[in-house]
């Protein structure tokens, strides 16, 4: 039934998206954080652009396309999951991304911070998403995104809208809300949402709680182009996670 009404929420989020984007074109809007300095764009887990497993109202951006790949480790047990993934931003309001989620090791099931653990031996999936930006963020409006999670089913269908807003920018420390709905048997459930602190330049911390548990991160840019990032997912399992991105132009 879950799946089912998936199914249904992707439909409609395609047919009233379609409408808006012929309708009225979105311009890229860059959200400028402390120190004069971009919030750049960032890779979930799965590939859309986000906080670390939940999606933001943000996209990759006009030829625009980043590289990545993210490794997960159980503590108690001795699984490991390889995620490597490619987003590529389709005009300035649209993105498309293609992941293929693997597992290894002794173990029967990885978690994954997942409702439903995910099954070693059902061996690799490919996960691809996509996501339109309906309202760009700008002046006290928040941004408005769109977006579908596996598209395919391979892990888990997932229709979703969010809305972010950076708030406190060029101060000492901003901060970025995101908060949304989602529709699904076990990437995201029901209302999710994440808070990202900005500290520095190049450096953010975040939190989020995707509808059934809570992640922690860090990210930090030593390049304009290169991100790194570690931290936990599902705290109370403690799943270490690592990755590495490159965001390029076309």
């Amino acid at each position: 039934m879950r799946s089912a009404s998936a199914v249904v929420i992707a439909a409609t989020i395609v047919v009233l998206t379609t409408a808006v984007w012929a309708q009225a074109p979105v311009q890229q809007q860059q959200v400028w954080v402390g120190r004069g300095e971009a919030l750049r764009p960032a890779q979930t887990f799965f590939g859309p652009t986000g906080a670390l497993q939940t999606p933001t109202a943000q996209v990759v951006g006009d030829k625009r396309w980043q590289v990545g790949y993210h490794y997960l480790q159980q503590e108690r047990g001795s699984t490991n999951f390889h995620v490597p993934k490619v987003t590529v931003g389709v005009g300035s309001h649209m993105e498309v991304s293609v992941a293929y989620a693997h597992a290894d090791g002794y173990d029967d099931l990885c978690p994954l911070a997942l409702r439903e653990p995910f099954d070693v031996e059902d061996g690799g999936h490919v996960v691809a998403s996509a996501k339109i930006v309906l309202q760009q963020e700008r002046g006290s409006g928040p941004g408005v995104a769109v977006g579908c999670l596996d598209i395919a089913n391979e892990i888990g269908l997932t229709a979703y809208a969010v809305a972010s807003k950076t708030l406190f920018e060029n101060s000492l420390l901003p901060v970025t809300f995101s908060g949304g709905v989602a529709s699904s048997n076990r990437i995201l459930d029901d209302a999710f949402w994440s808070v990202g602190f900005h500290p520095m330049r190049r450096f953010d911390l975040l939190v989020e709680h995707t509808g059934y548990c809570y992640n922690l991160g860090a990210r930090w840019w030593p390049w304009r182009s290169v991100l790194i990032d570690a931290g936990w997912q599902h705290l109370m399992d403690s799943q270490y996670y690592a990755g590495v991105s490159y965001l390029g132009r076309f």
